[in-house]
This record gives structure tokens, C-alpha cells and sequence, in this order.
């Protein structure tokens, strides 16, 4: 009990201002430290959380802080694929129970080489999807460029693997229907964005805010990454870190979401299957105002 009470009282602090939650973490002779973000005392005192890995107190200061979830990450560099994925990693991801997925778009038509607009690379009827990437539960990253309706080894496993864990679930379902052409939406296409609604009612729920409050790492997201670029034959590195990303977070993410709802985590699943069947009513040409007059 003493425990969850200094990690909701150090969570507090950050809401109004006084302080961090999070401690300071540095790579120092091999091995991964923990320091005070106020005095740069080295924190060795640690307790496990239901919520979070673990938290270290500052005896100096009298603070506690959460220390940053550490993501896995492969030892493969990304790795990056023209219009579909091999065979044989087809073969090996299909067998997987979860992937996290995430989808770049962007207008068909530009003045002077930008995108038209926004709303139109975000319209899976009038824009075009450049790019795929997903991640597996170990931190492997691929990038899949210019995908399409024939790219059949990117769709099986989409198809095969029963977990699809996006951020917001109505667009990838949506692009996935429109321009892959997949058969069905089928499995779970688990959205933390929904998961964090109920878990975190009137909390900030955009990608980088969730990676801040629940995991302690930055992710910045820039404009002109977002829109342009992604239909250019080589992306640069600012390009692939924002890539990595989208997707490198998100199992870490539905883990403590599903820690937060606890046994209520059955209906973050149901509003989940709910949304696919809406997106595929949609798809089969009902609107949204329509399923809201019945």
C-alpha cells in the first residue's frame, strides 16, 4: 500500500507543476544508473510497482520517482522493404500472437512537391498509403515502403496474427480495408488510444503524451515529418527514428493499460471489436450517422 501511495503522490506533483515523476537514467561504467532529477544523487533504493517496473526514492530531496520503462530493442538495425516483406519473415511473424502496427499516408496530388493537404492524406478514398511499419514484441522494426493491394506476404500476417496493437485503430482498419485490401479485419486490432480513454478518463491521449505519462520517454512528433516526405524513394534518418517510434512503444504501452483496468480490461477488448465492426459496416457503405440513428 505504502508503494502505490508514492507513486500516486509523485504522479500528482507532476500534475501541478512541482516536480517530475520520472528519474533521470544515464549509462554509466556499463551499467544503467538512476540519478535524481534534482541534486544528481545516484538512487539505489528499489521497489517494484503492480503499475510500473520500479521506483526509487531520493533521501536528500524526499522525493520518489518512477524509473523509465526500459523498450526493447532488437539487435537487427530497422529493417527496410519495397512494396512487401520476404517470404521466409512472413513465414516466421505469422506465428507471432501480437505485432504493433502503424501506417503513413499522403496525398496523390502536390503543389510545388507538398501534399494538397492534410484531410487528403488522411482520406483513405482520395489519399495513398507510403508506408507500413510494425514491430514485434522483442523490438524488431520493419518498414515496409509503398505497400498496395499486391503486397500478399504484408497482408497474410496482418491476416495470421491474432493481436494488431495501433495507437488509433479506426484509421489503420480503415487503410487496411480501402488500399490493402484485406479480406476481413481479422483477430483484435487493439487500440491503446481507446485503452488509455477508459484507463485515464480526460487525460491528454495522443501517442506522445501516453509514452510521457505511462513509460517516462520523449517522443517528438513534427509536422514536417508527418506530412511530407513519405512518398520520396529514400527516407532520412529523422524519417525513420519518427517510424520507429510509432510502433517501438506500443506493447509496453497495452501492458500498462491493461495493468491500470485490471480486471476490467474485458472492455477495452469488447470496445475494440466493437470499433472493427463499425469500421467494416462503414467500409460496406453505411455512414457513422446512420449506425447512430438505429
Amino acid at each position: 500500500m505504502e508503494k502505490e501511495k508514492l507513486i500516486t503522490r509523485s504522479s500528482q506533483s507532476k500534475q501541478s507543476g512541482s516536480s517530475s515523476k520520472w528519474c533521470k537514467t544515464s549509462l554509466r561504467d556499463g551499467k544503467l544508473s538512476t540519478y535524481c532529477p534534482r541534486c544528481e544523487r545516484q538512487l539505489v533504493a528499489i521497489q517494484f510497482s503492480k503499475y510500473y517496473d520500479y521506483w526509487v526514492k531520493c533521501e536528500k530531496c524526499d522525493r520518489s520517482y518512477i524509473v523509465p520503462y526500459e523498450i526493447p530493442r532488437s539487435t537487427k538495425e530497422v529493417q527496410l522493404h519495397t512494396h512487401d516483406i520476404p517470404f521466409a519473415l512472413c513465414e516466421r511473424l505469422s506465428l507471432l500472437n501480437s505485432i504493433a502496427v502503424d501506417f503513413e499516408t499522403g496525398c496523390t496530388e502536390t503543389t510545388h512537391g507538398t501534399p494538397c493537404s492534410e484531410s487528403c492524406a488522411l482520406d483513405h478514398e482520395k489519399g495513398q498509403l507510403q508506408q507500413v511499419q510494425f514491430s514485434t514484441p522483442e523490438g524488431e522494426v520493419h518498414i515496409v515502403r509503398m505497400p498496395s493491394k499486391d503486397s500478399e506476404y504484408l497482408k497474410q500476417v496482418l491476416m495470421m496474427v491474432p493481436i494488431k496493437i495501433v495507437h488509433y485503430s479506426n484509421f489503420e482498419m480503415k487503410w487496411s480495408l480501402g488500399q490493402l485490401k484485406l479480406n476481413e479485419l481479422s483477430g483484435m486490432w487493439l487500440c491503446t488510444r481507446i485503452g488509455h480513454t477508459l484507463a485515464v478518463p480526460g487525460a491528454n491521449h495522443s501517442l506522445g503524451n501516453i509514452v510521457m505519462a505511462e513509460l517516462g520517454h520523449e517522443v517528438p512528433k513534427e509536422d514536417k515529418v508527418y506530412l511530407n516526405g513519405w512518398n520520396q524513394p529514400k527516407l532520412n534518418e529523422r524519417q525513420i527514428e519518427y517510424s520507429v517510434n510509432d510502433v517501438v512503444y506500443l506493447h509496453a504501452l497495452a501492458n500498462r493499460i491493461k495493468a491500470h483496468l485490471g480486471s476490467e480490461v474485458t472492455g477495452w477488448y469488447k470496445m475494440c471489436k466493437l470499433q472493427q465492426t463499425i469500421v467494416t459496416i462503414e467500409q460496406d457503405g453505411f455512414s457513422r450517422d446512420a449506425l447512430n440513428r438505429v
